[in-house]
């Protein structure tokens, strides 16, 4: 038996010393473009590059591939953009993080200076980008600081953002990209992890500009929570292939900014301090595709039919314990009146007026209506009725913190001990 134990314990040494043994830490020069490049190029998965502190302006692409599955810790190096970029691709072996900048600078007219990009599929490729400073410097126009290319799993979480020059968009969330809708064709599965996560972080705009916190597009899924927002809004953008899916909960508005839903479905609710929110189609005639509780294309170019189809074909917008909704108003764009009704394509919970329901869905009502829902306080869960009295989970949120938040190596897996 003891020869037995000295053997398990040592192939137990054995894997953990070849897992340490994996993953290096590579030391850049400096902070400048060509130094933190050269440290990348030096990487394989799983291995970390730092950076000693101090400044550079960066008029190059520093780029992290999906064959450099890396953490990128700055150090709190401070970088300004001056004609370059940071590109990051992630890759389905490691996860890959970029930790501790300052970054100033940003580019204009819905360009961007930082791009995160994962893929569709498989779902397993994920990012963290993870407390940074950021601050969009003096654009000549409307500035974006980051783009992040289809729909993850990937999570920002504890950055600053600070932004003051005026239309600004400082997150583009930008699904699967222009002109393309195929990020309608799925299923989405409520309280998912295959979404966009922006969670624990700061956006602040001094000026009261109105600017947008992000704006998501082109069939991608977002979420929102633990956030707080100064003079800063959230926009689901619509106008053409819209934002699919959205979560918003759990964060702070510090001035009753408000939060505009121009396409897609989701839930908005526990938010603090909310302004209006907003619920707008802009253009069509009822049913429009990408509009404010459409679901899934089941056949592609075609609308769900959200009056009699029930999830996943159709998913419905659900707005509670936040201020009270509008219908279809101006404050985000343009919108077509009619388009878009309560107890059909959206179900809220409010103080009354413009349609919406009051009360509280703390209780589960005696009957229901197909497709009403209800939230459940204690158990921190929608219900939706799929049938003439019939109440059918719905929606958990996903869990909090992001899994992505932990750190460290994973232990190793599959290890089975035998006594005798």
């Amino acid at each position: 038996m003891r020869v037995t134990k000295a053997l398990l314990f040592g192939c137990i040494f054995t894997v953990l010393f070849y897992v340490a043994t994996q993953a290096k830490t590579v030391t850049a020069i400096s902070c400048s473009a060509s130094d933190v490049q050269a440290a990348i190029n030096q990487t394989s998965n799983g291995d970390t590059v730092t950076i000693p502190g101090g400044s550079a302006t960066w008029n190059t692409t520093v780029t992290i591939s999906n064959s450099h599955q890396i953490t990128l810790d700055g150090g709190g190096c401070s970088i300004t953009f001056s004609g370059g970029t940071l590109n990051v691709t992630a890759g389905n072996a490691n996860n890959t993080r970029v930790t501790n900048f300052t970054f100033t600078g940003s580019g204009t007219n819905g360009n961007d200076v930082i791009e995160l990009h994962t893929v569709t599929s498989p779902p397993s490729l994920t990012f963290r980008f993870d407390n940074n400073t950021l601050n969009c410097g003096s654009p000549s126009a409307p500035a974006t600081i980051v783009g992040v290319y289809f729909n993850g799993p990937g999570l920002l979480d504890h950055n600053s953002f600070t932004c003051s020059h005026g239309a600004d968009e400082l997150i583009h969330v930008l699904g699967q990209g222009a002109e393309d809708d195929s990020g309608w064709w799925d299923v989405i599965t409520p309280g998912g992890a295959n979404m966009i996560f922006i969670e624990d972080n700061t956006f602040n705009d001094p000026g009261g500009a109105g600017a947008s916190a992000f704006q998501s597009y082109y069939g991608a899924r977002t979420v929102a929570r633990h956030n707080t927002f100064t003079s800063m809004q959230i926009d689901q953008h619509g106008g053409g292939i819209g934002s699919r899916w959205w979560e918003f909960y759990n964060n702070n508005f510090t001035d009753a900014a408000g939060i505009c839903l121009r396409a897609g479905s989701g839930m908005v609710y526990g938010n603090t301090n909310t302004g209006i929110i907003h619920m707008t189609q802009e253009y069509g005639t009822y049913p429009a595709e990408w509009q404010v509780g459409q679901g899934q294309e089941v056949v592609h170019g075609t609308p769900s039919n959200c009056s009699n189809v029930g999830p996943p074909g159709c998913t419905h917008g659900y707005v509670w314990n936040d201020s009270l909704p509008l219908l279809n108003t101006n404050g985000c764009a343009a919108a077509l009146p009619g388009m878009i009704a309560f107890e059909r394509d959206a179900y809220a919970q409010g103080d009354g007026g413009n349609g919406v329901r009051t009360g509280t869905y703390a209780s589960r009502p005696g009957t229901c209506t197909p497709y009403q829902g209800y939230w459940a306080t204690d158990q921190n869960t929608l219900y939706q009725c799929t049938a003439t009295n019939t109440w059918t989970s719905y929606y958990t949120p996903y869990t909090y913190p992001h899994p992505l938040q932990g750190t460290g190596p994973a232990p190793p897996t599959n290890l089975n001990a035998i006594g005798q």
